[in-house]
């Protein structure tokens, strides 16, 4: 954690118990810290019941930590929560905040008289928000009839409206179509940058956090165990890359395959794996190394033989499963 003055919201030493049926004490979170400073955008990631959602409900004033501190625009969001929420912009991918009967264009005049939005105001950025988030083809529909993708979307125009300090997104994606989600993480970049607002991302999709995200906290057993760029947190999770050797037209030789097996003896080798079909291999070798496998891969003249090379670091997703993996009882 980096406090600092330009901190949208600080979670300090918290920790948040829960009793459940029996009089049994659950630790949701434990010594956690947290900050989340204007203009960035903070992606917080962690398997179900790893303490996300208790994260959120704290930051927007839900509930109050058992111990520790948690400020949110240089106040305690549980004592002015009324003031704050004219100043947060919030959307639970899974829960609706909207009038189902009322049609989109409704919602969104709504949203203007809620916050006292002024006139000209609300139409520049009414209309900026409808077109980046291509909305502007439901705007007569009711919520209710409504798929899911655009009434994830119609959510996030509604939160955006006022242009919040902080935003706060919890499965902004759900249900979103490809075209969509570019769409949606492209704006939510250049609103943090624009108006300089602090955004907190949980998502179950790690192509949000490595399209949207400038940093990444990891989240496991109630405990921040990782936290820092996007690239950063993939590195340290998995600092690996893996180098393919692929025949487009038929299978690997037998002195191909024996060749690209003796990198098995390696020491800074992970994994060898040949594809059913024997058309490639995949050599997984610490980054460090890699030149090296790729020199001992191209003594095959791999383009005398017309044979492919694709290397590609290790993604986030990989890296995640692998300490998720390790770190499973």
């Amino acid at each position: 954690m980096n406090p600092t003055d330009d901190s949208a919201a600080l979670l300090e030493s918290v920790v948040k118990t829960y009793r459940v049926r029996g009089g049994t004490k659950v630790e949701a979170l434990r010594e956690l810290g947290l900050a989340i400073p204007r203009g960035e955008i903070l992606g917080l990631l962690g398997r179900n019941g790893a303490g996300k959602s208790t994260v959120v409900k704290l930051v927007c004033g839900l509930q109050q930590p058992t111990a520790g501190r948690v400020t949110v625009l240089g106040q305690d969001p549980t004592r002015h929560r009324s003031s704050l929420y004219r100043r947060l912009g919030v959307v639970f991918g899974q829960k609706t905040s909207l009038w189902w009967d009322l049609s989109v264009a409704d919602n969104l005049r709504a949203m203007r008289s809620m916050y006292g939005i002024g006139r000209a105001d609300h139409q520049r950025v009414r209309d900026e928000l409808v077109e980046a988030l291509s909305l502007g083809g439901v705007l007569q529909r009711p919520v209710r009839v409504l798929s899911l993708g655009e009434r994830v979307k119609t959510e996030v125009a509604c939160a955006l409206l006022h242009r919040p300090e902080l935003v706060v997104l919890d499965e902004p994606t759900i249900g979103l179509d490809l075209v969509s989600k570019h769409h949606l993480r492209a704006y939510l970049r250049e609103t943090a940058r624009s108006i300089g607002a602090a955004v907190l991302l949980t998502s179950h999709d790690t192509g949000d956090v490595t399209a949207s995200c400038d940093r990444i906290a990891l989240l496991d057993g109630g405990r921040i165990v990782r936290q820092g760029g996007v690239e950063e947190v993939r590195r340290a999770l998995d600092d690996t890359m893996r180098v393919t050797v692929r025949s487009d037209e038929e299978p690997l030789t037998e002195a191909e395959l024996a060749t690209l097996g003796e990198l098995r003896s390696w020491t800074a080798t992970r994994q060898v794996k040949t594809s059913d079909d024997r058309s490639s291999v995949t050599v997984t070798v610490a980054s460090s190394e890699h030149a090296e496998v790729i020199r001992h891969i191209l003594s095959l003249d791999v383009a005398d033989r017309g044979l492919q090379l694709d290397v590609a670091a290790t993604s986030l997703e990989d890296g995640l499963l692998e300490h998720f993996r390790e770190a499973a009882p």
